[in-house]
């Protein structure tokens, strides 16, 4: 027999649109497929299992690699354009077109997880964060002098990195 008067229960029977019996029974599907079930308890063998999976590692890398380019290049942006020789007026102008280009890859990308079939989440990630990082590299990489557009470019070329997270 059910006990709906535990506190995890009774949150999880608090809908008002089903009546008594069907709370109780919404409650047993739940615990049948071992989902919705506060547990907090930890199982080694699920840790063994997300830590060998590839998928977990790949989600790992993604993230790291994506908040890299995120920390490096949005966040300083003014101060990336200003040391390839910008005024600070120019460089809050040549901000503007680094939003268009977000934009531009936000829906690009939510288009093509839309148009590809099945789940192709991870192909359209790695799409737009191998050119960020590229992008990234160059802007390091190539020496300072009379190189500011180039670099510029680079600037630009790093940017869509968080698109497919949308």
């Amino acid at each position: 027999m059910l006990n709906l008067t535990t506190p995890w229960l009774t949150h999880l029977a608090s809908s008002r649109w089903l009546s008594h019996d069907e709370q109780k029974l919404a409650i047993e599907r739940l615990r049948s497929n071992q989902s919705g079930i506060k547990n907090t308890t930890i199982k080694w063998k699920q840790v063994i299992e997300a830590l060998t999976d590839p998928k977990t590692w790949f989600c790992v890398v993604f993230g790291l690699s994506t908040q890299v380019v995120n920390g490096s290049v949005s966040n300083f942006g003014t101060l990336i354009i200003q040391g390839f020789g910008y005024s600070q007026l120019n460089t809050t102008l040549l901000q503007i077109p680094y939003g268009f280009i977000i934009s531009f890859a936000v829906l690009s990308s939510m288009y093509l997880q839309k148009w590809l079939p099945g789940q192709k989440r991870c192909v359209v990630g790695v799409m737009y964060v191998i050119p960020a990082l590229i992008g990234v590299i160059l802007i390091y990489c190539p020496p300072r002098a009379n190189n500011s557009s180039a670099l510029l470019g680079c600037y630009y070329v790093s940017n869509p990195h968080a698109a497919p997270n949308y």
